[in-house]
């Protein structure tokens, strides 16, 4: 029997409210390990404001419905199955929030172990402005076209050389078509002939992936991104 040696962790997930989304698999996914799970989430007042109050089928307007969702229900759950699990709502873009989690994390249970960085901010800059010429030798694991992509890839090795004098792994998940709820049908029909398994992704495969690299069974990874999707994109 495989022993994760993840019971009693003190974890924490930012981004963990979407009732389908990949925060609330990987929170469930930890709990089950004997975990404890600190959900972080935040609804900011314009997506509360705008988002609709009942949609049935995936899609955008689906998806933006459950982005506004308390992590509630995912709390209920982990309790009634004997976890232990909190949740805590700020507005991480704001710098000052980031230390307030870690305290609010160790305030409820203790020192944290593993930090899961579901939650997505970004703000746009371009090189383009800049003057000189910049050159780039080799990009290991760079892959697809968008600039965020790319800046977390190089974000991760960094971390992962600095920090790990100190014991600590660092690695990134890239994900294929993974249904939180918004890909409609129509995109998926479009989507299925690029994904040789044959079908989306569900947050339990993604999750699944992020508690292996938590385990101790990954201690010798780090600096990696490995990709969940499938074999879409090959």
């Amino acid at each position: 029997m495989i022993d994760p040696a993840l019971e009693h962790s003190v974890v924490v997930v930012t981004g963990a409210n979407n009732p389908y989304g990949i925060g609330v698999g990987v929170a469930k996914a930890f709990a089950g390990q004997g975990a404890h799970v600190f959900l972080h989430y935040f609804r900011s007042p314009a997506k509360t404001s705008s988002a609709p109050s009942a949609v049935a089928a995936p899609g955008k307007a689906f998806y933006d419905a459950q982005q506004v969702k308390t992590p509630d229900d995912v709390l209920g759950t982990i309790r009634e199955r004997g976890g232990h699990a909190h949740a805590w709502e700020a507005d991480l873009s704001k710098p000052a929030s980031a230390a307030s989690l870690f305290d609010e994390a160790e305030r409820v249970f203790g020192p944290v172990e593993i930090l899961v960085n579901n939650a997505a901010h970004s703000e746009h800059d371009t090189f383009i402005p800049s003057g000189g010429r910049l050159r780039n030798t080799r990009a290991e694991l760079a892959t697809g076209p968008r600039p965020s992509k790319l800046a977390l890839e190089a974000y991760t090795r960094s971390a992962a050389a600095e920090l790990g004098q100190f014991g600590i792994t660092v690695n990134a998940v890239s994900l294929g078509p993974v249904q939180t709820g918004w890909i409609p049908p129509a995109l998926e029909s479009v989507l299925l002939p690029t994904i040789p398994l044959g079908r989306i992704g569900s947050r339990e495969e993604v999750a699944d992936v992020i508690v292996f690299l938590a385990s101790e069974q990954a201690r010798w990874v780090s600096g990696q991104t490995i990709f969940v999707g499938g074999g879409h994109g090959m």
